[in-house]
């Protein structure tokens, strides 16, 4: 099933108008496709030469040849893969791979070299037997209108796009990590007395995250209980302002964001008091909660008891 959660954000909206901003930002075409090469995204800033060999069934055929053979060639290297498509045209891939399983790449390109003796740095990895097939295609206006990219410049825009898709699946990957952890967790719940209070540490820690953008911070807020959770700081985690990530936030109707974060950490401290020998006041401290009595005073809210008739209640 990770395989499938995994390909699911390359599918996802945000996915795509990550793709669309960076083809803007870049001057690039880019693409994702799918192991065999068929698209999973709409194209961003597709060239018109693209378009009118994609809707030939012909031209179409060896474009998805091209993009399914320079995937595989990225997954074999572990690395961007810049290669000559069939019609001469310098283009990209980057794998797409999670758990070791090839899944996909995310393609760019459609560019002409600015100096063509690079050339023969790059494979054309597939050549249409039909050399004839695009006499004439260099008098099209549509192939002057190509953008024109040194060799260097397409290989910085390779790595960055490259970063961001290891950076998203690495990020799922921990996800999974904590998920494994907390499932294993439960497993031996019957170290605790009082398991419905044990159920909402794992249902807090376990919440399903509507939108990606968001998922780099929980993974950091639940990782981090000790630490500064502003929100400027949790919001800088997803590169994003406070504002934005305020509004996010809301919409995930997790309450506000502070009631959030002081609910992950009262559930953690009941772990603690149940669990460990550790002091009220060390527990306080390791939540970074800055003043015990307020931390007594949150705890109670949250439980309608003290941490200390807590502790005696359900300590073994």
């Amino acid at each position: 099933m990770d395989k499938f959660k995994a390909l699911r954000i390359f599918q996802s909206e945000q996915f795509s108008k990550l793709q669309d901003d960076l083809a803007l930002a870049t001057g690039l075409a880019l693409i994702t496709v799918d192991y065999r090469g068929v698209p999973i995204t709409q194209h961003s800033r597709c060239t018109d030469l693209c378009k009118f060999f994609r809707k030939s069934v012909k031209f179409r055929k060896l474009c998805e040849r091209c993009d399914s053979h320079g995937g595989l060639e990225a997954a074999r290297m572990h690395a961007p893969y810049i290669y000559l498509c069939h019609a001469g045209l310098v283009d990209f891939a980057v794998p797409i791979v999670y758990n070791d399983q090839y899944l996909g790449a995310a393609l760019g390109g459609q560019v002409l070299l600015s100096d063509e003796n690079d050339k023969s740095k790059l494979e054309q990895i597939y050549k249409n037997p039909d050399i004839n097939a695009y006499d004439g295609i260099k008098n099209l206006e549509v192939y002057h209108s190509i953008p024109v990219m040194s060799l260097e410049r397409i290989k910085a825009n390779a790595n960055i796009l490259f970063m961001i898709c290891n950076f998203l699946l690495k990020t799922l990957e921990k996800e999974n990590e904590i998920h494994k952890y907390y499932a294993q967790k439960v497993e031996s719940k019957d170290r605790f007395d009082d398991k419905d209070s044990y159920s909402n540490v794992v249902i807090a820690e376990q919440t399903s995250i509507k939108n990606p953008i968001l998922e780099p911070s929980f993974i950091y807020i639940k990782n981090n209980l000790d630490k500064d959770l502003s929100l400027a700081k949790v919001a800088s985690v997803c590169n994003i302002s406070p504002s934005y990530f305020s509004r996010l936030f809301s919409k995930e109707k997790l309450g506000t964001y502070a009631e959030y974060i002081n609910r992950l950490k009262i559930e953690q401290a009941k772990n603690l008091l149940v669990c460990t020998d550790m002091s009220i006041k060390e527990i306080s401290s390791s939540l970074n909660y800055k003043d015990c009595s307020y931390f007594i005073k949150v705890f109670k809210t949250f439980t309608q008891t003290t941490p200390l008739k807590y502790k005696k209640n359900h300590h073994k």
